[in-house]
């Protein structure tokens, strides 16, 4: 039988990134800009400015890549000199069970790329496996929209709020919200590879690679 090594999210990680806790990476284009960590995640926290605007408004305010439910480690990352395109290279760290590694770090190659123009970005995933034996690893993103205006999240509190509908999973996830001026607006967030699972704020992947093979996953988010 040939060896498959598994990352499974029940395994314990021996060594993590730290995630930062303030805004160090933007993507500007027109009336759309980005604001995420050296990882390229949005992540949702009480006071945190992370998330895609667009016409003032924050349409997405999470958006993270997990590998086997973390967060990979980072290798490094850049922003274009025109603030529009975002690269990272990531790791897989770590992983053990039952006292031993089982997937060293560095086995598994990640290489993040986004592009932001009118309002949308174009997240690319390429994963690569440089280990000897094939190895199946779940990935996911999970992503979510408050569409607080630019000034809630800066801090001003609002006396009422519009409505938050219904999420709506399938080819294209939608995140909707009716403000109080009677405007629906709208979070899609589209797979060209259709996952193994979702639900409505997460997709979901299980990679079998091969040595040296490598596998591509790209989302939309208009």
């Amino acid at each position: 039988m040939t060896d498959v090594l598994k990352l499974e999210e029940q395994y314990a990680i021996l060594s993590e990134a730290e995630r930062s806790a303030t805004p160090v990476r933007v993507l500007k284009h027109g009336d759309s800009f980005a604001v995420f960590d050296h990882h390229g995640d949005v992540i949702p926290a009480p006071a945190s400015e992370h998330g895609l605007y667009h016409a003032g408004t924050r349409f997405l305010s999470r958006f993270e890549l997990l590998l086997a439910a973390r967060q990979p480690l980072l290798l490094s990352s850049t922003i274009s000199e025109d603030n529009a395109v975002f690269t990272a290279d990531l790791t897989n760290p770590d992983v053990i069970t039952d006292g031993r590694v089982v997937v060293p770090r560095g086995l598994l190659h990640l290489y993040r790329s986004r592009v932001l123009a009118n309002g949308a970005w174009i997240e690319s995933l390429r994963v690569t496996n440089h280990a000897l034996k094939r190895i199946e690893v779940p990935l996911s993103f999970r992503f979510d929209a408050d569409f607080a205006d630019i000034f809630e999240v800066r801090g001003m509190r609002r006396a009422e709020r519009g409505q938050r509908l219904p999420d709506a999973a399938g080819p294209d996830a939608l995140l909707s919200y009716r403000g109080l001026d009677g405007v629906e607006r709208r979070t899609r967030v589209h797979a060209r590879r259709a996952p193994d699972r979702q639900d409505d704020t997460s997709l979901s992947y299980v990679i079998a690679l091969e040595p040296q093979a490598s596998a591509d996953i790209e989302l939309a988010v208009s």
